[in-house]
């Protein structure tokens, strides 16, 4: 059987089969190059896209019992007449479930008060709606209350 490299002389053989070696080389660095520059692109928008949805999957896991975020004030003034608002700025994971009640446990059933966002809107404030009201706030977590009490005044004063 004859050789390619009987036709050629024997310094041209080891020479093309250098070259191509190096061809072969050059290929599959090349290749390599496009595969970690195309998994680099797509990696990166992938993560881009990925990470914010991430963070919020982890957060969700951030489990937290309920706690004020700020303090309410002892007692509150409220206008015969008047609309008067009572805030619970309640946070937690997950969400509490907001409550309100009133001292003796006075019902809060009347259609002047509507509870919207956690906060406690009493309708046309009257005298008899003086007292003390409770918000509560629970979750899987535990539950924490606060209180303020409410003091119906006449506009004018």
């Amino acid at each position: 059987m004859l050789s390619v490299c009987s036709f050629f002389n024997h310094d041209f053989c080891s020479f093309s089969h250098s070259l191509i070696v190096s061809i072969i080389h050059f290929f599959a660095f090349l290749f390599v190059f496009i595969i970690k520059f195309l998994s680099f692109i797509l990696v990166d928008s992938f993560f881009q896209s990925f990470l914010p949805k991430l963070y919020i999957i982890i957060s969700m896991f951030n489990l937290a019992p309920p706690r004020f975020r700020s303090i309410s004030s002892s007692t509150t003034i409220g206008y015969i007449g008047l609309d008067t608002k009572l805030a619970c700025d309640i946070v937690g994971y997950p969400q509490p479930r907001v409550t309100w009640q009133r001292s003796n446990l006075l019902s809060i059933s009347d259609p002047r008060f509507t509870v919207r966002m956690n906060t406690l809107t009493i309708q046309r404030t009257q005298k008899v709606d003086a007292g003390a009201y409770m918000c509560r706030g629970s979750n899987s977590l535990g539950t924490t209350l606060d209180m303020t009490t409410l003091k119906v005044q006449d506009v004018g004063k």
